[in-house]
């Protein structure tokens, strides 16, 4: 009879130690992301040396502003900071530390004066906001005032090309961009949810491409591009979830540079024509080409720099085309490459050209 009361207190008395710890884990959800779900209000809560921060989540709505404050309601000369994260932020620091400028917008509670925040939101979802132990940290007020709302059954998304694919693509050649959307806060199924994808040549003005019904939040879109192309996922939101919109995503294809075409035979003391084509057209007079040339020597390619060549109209595209002199005998190969600009991804040319000099 001893033992098995022994036993019960035992497990009474575990069951208490346990059960404590996740009363405590449930109280600390605000000092890490996602943090305590807040909406418009006035709340109250404290940070000190020992408890430095405290996260919150808040629903925001693209193109709409929210302001929000933070005050001391001693009117003492306590010191806290107020920072606002985007909603990609995957974590947010424990403590402040000097020339973080990761987060969005931060302002300070110092000396009686209150830190302010006003914000006009970038794109419909939800927004992390965090207050940050300084000195003489202790009790505080913070409002939340604006269109915002309760993120109790807020999404998020999740936008990488799928698996096999790359988002600097071969020009023209097919990309599969995977989007996921996940509850922040619950584990209800998101199967059967539909999804708008947008694009965007400059981030400043969206276009719907497709609507797309996904798989277990799970969305794809097959595509092939020319040119460099910004998208997002849009969720509308339905009868569970709140909508979200997911960060822009580049897909930037590389252009696309056909092997250079030189003599097969050349002599070291004069000058040949080296060309080849490049899509799509790039403008005439420029050089968006390099012609990188490489000796054997010694049993080894070695590389002798390159020069630029000089694009011209052809057809629908670009040829390019450059005099060069190899100053020395023996064989020699050259390659094409097109550096990065503002609408491809830099390339090399599939092959090389080889050259005998003499």
């Amino acid at each position: 009879m001893r033992s098995s009361r022994w036993i019960l207190c035992v497990v009474l008395c575990c069951g208490f130690v346990l059960g404590g710890a996740a009363v405590a884990q449930a109280a600390n959800r605000d000092d890490a992301l996602p943090g305590v779900p807040k909406g418009p209000g006035v709340f109250s809560g404290a940070v000190d040396k020992v408890d430095k921060t405290d996260i919150f989540a808040v629903q925001l709505y693209e193109g709409e502003s929210v302001t929000f404050r933070l005050s001391d309601p001693s009117g003492g000369w306590k010191q806290s900071r107020l920072l606002l994260w985007s909603p990609d932020t995957k974590e947010a620091p424990a403590e402040w530390l000097q020339g973080d400028r990761d987060y969005l917008i931060d302002d300070a509670l110092i000396m009686g004066s209150d830190a302010v925040i006003e914000y006009t939101a970038s794109r419909t979802a939800v927004y992390y906001l965090q207050v940050l132990e300084a000195a003489n940290a202790g009790a505080y007020n913070l409002s939340i005032a604006g269109n915002a709302s309760l993120p109790s059954n807020a999404t998020r998304w999740t936008t990488r090309p799928a698996s096999g694919f790359s988002s600097t693509p071969a020009y023209g050649q097919p990309c599969v961009l995977k989007g996921t959307l996940s509850p922040i806060f619950t584990s209800l199924g998101l199967d059967g949810t539909s999804a708008r994808l947008q694009s965007s040549v400059n981030t400043t003005g969206w276009v719907d491409v497709q609507t797309i019904v996904g798989s277990r939040g799970v969305f794809y879109y097959n595509f092939s591009l020319t040119s460099a192309m910004y998208y997002r996922w849009v969720f509308d939101g339905d009868g569970v979830y709140a909508g979200s919109t997911g960060a822009a995503y580049l897909v930037k294809p590389q252009a696309y540079v056909r092997t250079p075409i030189a003599p097969s035979t050349m002599s070291h003391s004069r000058y040949y024509t080296i060309y080849g084509y490049l899509k799509p057209r790039h403008t005439a007079g420029t050089h968006p080409v390099r012609i990188y040339r490489y000796r054997y020597v010694s049993g080894h390619w070695k590389s002798y720099g390159y020069v630029s060549a000089k694009a011209s109209n052809y057809s629908t595209y670009t040829k390019y085309l450059v005099s060069v002199k190899l100053a020395y005998t023996g064989k020699w190969k050259v390659r094409a490459y097109a550096p990065a600009d503002s609408g491809h991804a830099a390339a090399w040319s599939s092959g090389y050209d080889y050259i005998t000099v003499k």
